[in-house]
């Protein structure tokens, strides 16, 4: 990380309540953090300890209970075009085709046609789409709806990325085949990129930094720096100092 990289993204003192058979239930205690420009940061922990729910609060879906996230030293307020989601869920419009799925929000920023088509071509090209783009979701992988999503949040061109358990569903060769093309992407863009995921290995071989959030309630109790240079290739998963870095993080999920 660079000195001269700037805030993009703080939290300050973030908490949040749910109501939970009546009582409030607090899901997140008091996090504040500073996300760099460009930086790529990955979040691990248990099931239920509120990651979902801070990336939701940082895309504006929900309102902190308390404190408050900045994005360009802006307090968030709600959703923005800014802020792009990749969600777990597949999110392409079914009664779209690929090439129109990846259009669609282009179209809704007025975008002229001839610029359209050139970002759309460039980014089904870039996730390796080539071929499919008159097809329907329904006629799509699993891997491949995915990929229609990246591409889709990619060609908005938002400034920061949030992507919330976006491999989790997918078997393990598409997923690593789709962490590599997020990575080329970021290289490409390198935009700021909040990724939450439950696989350890996952957050390593994407992030500049690994946080992990612990349960009742959530909040961050181990910050880790991945010192691996980038470009990053899958053989990296195998060097004993990815290993070592993997087991100090299981080591600490294990305590949250």
């Amino acid at each position: 990380m660079s000195q001269q990289q700037r805030v993009k993204i703080e939290l300050s003192h973030v908490s949040h309540f749910f109501e939970k058979d009546g009582a409030p239930f607090q899901v997140l205690h008091d996090i504040s953090e500073q996300i760099l420009e460009n930086e790529f940061i990955s979040i691990v922990g248990p099931s239920g300890c509120g990651k979902s729910t801070l990336l939701y609060i940082v895309a504006g879906f929900i309102a902190p209970t308390e404190g408050r996230v900045l994005h360009n030293s802006v307090e968030v307020q709600g959703p923005s075009a800014q802020r792009g989601v990749v969600f777990q869920t597949d999110a392409v419009f079914p009664w779209l085709t690929v090439y129109k799925n990846i259009e669609f929000g282009l179209e809704l920023k007025r975008i002229p046609k001839s610029e359209r088509d050139s970002i759309v071509r460039r980014f089904i090209s870039l996730v390796e789409l080539d071929g499919s783009e008159n097809l329907y979701p329904k006629q799509l992988s699993g891997g491949m709806k995915k990929r229609v999503d990246v591409a889709r949040t990619f060609a908005l061109d938002p400034d920061v990325l949030l992507l919330d358990e976006s491999f989790g569903s997918l078997d393990a060769q598409t997923k690593e085949n789709l962490q590599l093309e997020l990575l080329k992407l970021w290289e490409r863009d390198k935009k700021t990129a909040l990724f939450v995921t439950h696989d350890i290995e996952e957050a390593i071989f994407l992030a500049d930094r690994v946080f992990v959030m612990k349960r009742g309630p959530g909040e961050f109790t181990h910050k880790a720096v991945v010192p691996f240079p980038r470009p990053r290739s899958r053989e990296l998963k195998m060097t004993a100092e990815f290993q070592a870095l993997r087991h100090e993080l299981s080591a600490e999920l294990a305590r949250a």
